[in-house]
């Protein structure tokens, strides 16, 4: 049986890119990583095994290390493979949403008026269908912010 636990020594080799890494050193590198089988999850990982624990400490402070990491796709999105089209779709989603709700609403409206009153479950039911579909709004609305950003 295989066992996932892997030595340090051991994951090294079986990763796609290394860089060395000197104490105190500023490194920015921008590295393009392809793969052509349904590219899904992406890791980084930070590792020292040739040192020990004590060893990772200076004048009795740990190792302080800021990195920033940003992934994109190749056409420059956020999203990852597996999301692509995903504004767009919610923002049909919403306005499918929207027109049914306004119609629905609108003979609503017609139905009371002319029958003088509407069943508090069908009340009951537009009440749900709006906060879904304002709720949808908010996810298409946090899709464009995370899109830009």
């Amino acid at each position: 049986e295989r066992s996932h636990h892997f030595s340090c020594e051991e994951r090294v080799p079986l990763s796609r890119n290394k860089w060395d890494i000197d104490e105190y050193e500023v490194l920015e590198i921008d590295n393009k990583v392809t793969q052509s089988i349904r590219p899904h999850v992406w890791y980084l990982v930070l590792s020292n095994c040739h040192k020990s624990a004590h060893e990772l400490v200076d004048d009795g402070e740990p190792y302080r290390v800021d990195w920033e990491v940003e992934y994109r796709q190749e056409n420059g999105s956020h999203f990852g493979v597996d999301e692509y089209g995903l504004l767009s779709a919610h923002l049909v989603t919403s306005a499918a949403l929207a027109l049914i709700f306004s119609v629905c609403l609108w003979k609503l409206l017609e139905l009371r008026a002319s029958k003088g009153g509407i069943h508090p479950a069908t009340w009951f039911w537009a009440t749900a269908y709006a906060l879904h579909m304002q709720s949808v709004w908010l996810e298409f609305l946090h899709l464009l912010k995370y899109s830009g950003d």
